[in-house]
């Protein structure tokens, strides 16, 4: 063989494993280590082999005119079907999953396609080998930000199971389907100058990747009504939880309060110093619940007073400046939400770090302009990592922690109009609020 026979040998495999059904196969193939497989999934796969090979056996591909029909090239729509009987033969996914990963990656391998038809019919005028190898380095880069920006965030997503409007994808695949073949065959079967055609390419590759943005922001208003249905129902399990707080702490307190006097009465009738000792040791072990707060708020006292007994066992110590009253407009449940899972954040991240550094502080006061500051600051060893503004959380599902967070800057934001502000100063994690005296709950 001959150098020019290697090198256009060299050229056509490289343009093969970047012709139409191998760019779909890429962009589902990003998909497809993520999803479910079906038994036996070693030879279901092999389904996949005349999707890939088949085409190969013409001398022209999908441009050989057995594809062709008048100006239309009737196989990338054939084809592309094959590639969604092939996907479901091999793994298991609903029926709207399956369509949109489908569409996805139809419209992805598109966006590539007319990139590189931009490139040679723009800078190239004939396929090289330079040509090739740089389309081939385009394809993986543009694969790989895809997957990091586009797949990996829908994984999440995917795994949450959420259900997403059925008529508008099929109304939205089926327009895309169309809009995108007829172009694609109008590109590949007119006769227009390079320079026209590039610029169709361009202006094609443009309508693609707003196309791909359009299909993103599908999964992304399902998952933004999963989030805000997780915060009702965590709302709802948080008013529960104050309910009974709030009957216990009392209880306790009233108890414990009744046990004092007895114990205090019984010691004076003691005169053994061993019976001494151990009535002040008795003591001391309930004179904790004496402790309840006193803010002028009778939620924030239950939560503070919850979470000082908590911080009391971990060797946490929590000092509060408080005006609870300031607080009154706001509903007891988002103030027991709220401040507990603000606590709870930081007394997690002091039972990791040494017990003589373990500190939080409270302060809730009024400002000039009729508004109330909220500031919440804990001892912090490491700077965490953030992510549109809030702390990620450190646990290894993130799809399924971190709404402690999202529940805090739901009610300051959403419900009540305010700023949250969450950062690390120097060894210290600090949240702030600010939020209106006159503001009034917004209903979810």
């Amino acid at each position: 063989m001959d150098g020019d026979s290697a090198v256009n040998l060299l050229i056509r495999g490289l343009d093969s494993i970047q012709s139409y059904q191998f760019r779909l196969f890429w962009a589902e193939l990003l998909f497809f280590v993520h999803l479910p497989r079906r038994r036996l999934f070693g030879l279901r796969a092999l389904v996949w082999l005349p999707f890939l090979l088949l085409p190969l056996c013409f001398d022209n591909g999908f441009d050989s005119a057995f594809f062709i029909v008048h100006n239309y090239t009737w196989s990338f729509l054939v084809w592309f079907v094959y590639s969604v009987f092939a996907m479901a033969f091999c793994h298991r996914l609903d029926a709207e999953q399956l369509v949109y990963i489908s569409v996805v990656a139809y419209s992805m391998q598109n966006l590539f396609a007319s990139m590189k038809y931009f490139l040679l019919y723009r800078f190239f005028s004939v396929s090289s080998l330079l040509f090739q190898s740089l389309t081939l380095v385009l394809m993986l880069a543009l694969y790989a930000l895809f997957y990091l920006t586009f797949v990996r965030s829908w994984v999440h997503k995917f795994r949450l199971e959420l259900r997403i409007n059925k008529m508008y994808l099929l109304v939205s695949a089926i327009a895309i389907l169309l809009i995108l073949n007829v172009l694609n065959s109008y590109m590949q079967n007119t006769s227009l100058d390079l320079f026209t055609l590039s610029n169709n390419c361009l202006l094609f590759s443009i309508c693609t990747a707003l196309i791909v943005l359009l299909l993103a922001g599908v999964y992304d208003r399902s998952y933004a009504q999963y989030e805000k249905d997780t915060m009702r129902q965590l709302l709802l399990e948080q008013e529960k939880q104050r309910s009974l707080s709030e009957r216990t702490i009392a209880m306790i307190n009233m108890k414990c309060h009744d046990m004092k006097h007895q114990l205090l009465a019984l010691g004076r009738k003691e005169s053994g110093a061993s019976d001494g000792t151990y009535m002040r040791e008795t003591l001391d072990s309930i004179q904790i619940y004496d402790s309840f707060f006193k803010t002028g708020n009778k939620y924030l006292d239950l939560i503070l007073t919850e979470k000082s007994l908590l911080c009391q066992s971990e060797k946490i110590s929590l000092t509060c400046t408080v005006d609870g009253a300031a607080l009154d407009f706001m509903s007891p449940t988002d103030i027991y939400s709220f401040f507990g899972n603000a606590l709870d954040n930081a007394i997690e991240c002091q039972q990791r770090c040494p017990e003589d550094r373990r500190s939080i502080s409270v302060s809730v006061c009024r400002q000039n302009g009729g508004f109330v500051s909220i500031v919440i600051k804990n001892y912090s060893e490491r700077q965490p990592e953030f992510w549109n503004g809030l702390p990620r959380t450190s646990k290894g599902d993130k799809s399924l922690h971190g709404f402690g967070t999202k529940s805090m800057h739901y009610i300051i934001h959403d419900l009540y109009g305010g700023n949250l502000l969450m950062r690390q100063e120097g060894d210290a994690f600090i949240v702030s609020a600010l939020l209106s005296v006159d503001a009034k709950r917004r209903e979810p």
